[in-house]
């Protein structure tokens, strides 16, 4: 599994992570420079500064399904073949 893939299904689970647990838990020296690599991939991460430290923290936004428009709804001149039925 790569960096990449180890970061992700982190993120995945929808907490923060920083550098300092990226290379405790999973020996990632390099954490900014996988997260441009997923967000140049597409996915939507987001980062907020700690306070009073000199590190990052990354956090992944789901993207929603889009939303699709309301069906037609079925007129009782259905089947008539007509467009405009006077």
């Amino acid at each position: 599994m790569t960096q990449k893939e180890r970061i992700f299904n982190r993120l995945k689970i929808g907490e923060w992570l920083s550098s300092v647990e990226a290379s405790r838990d999973m020996y990632i020296m390099r954490l900014g420079a996988r997260i441009w690599d997923l967000w140049h991939d597409g996915h939507n991460i987001i980062e907020r500064k700690v306070a009073g430290k000199s590190w990052s923290e990354y956090r992944l936004i789901p993207t929603q399904a889009p939303t699709m428009p309301p069906a037609f709804k079925a007129s009782a001149d259905a089947g008539t073949g007509m467009l405009f039925p006077s």
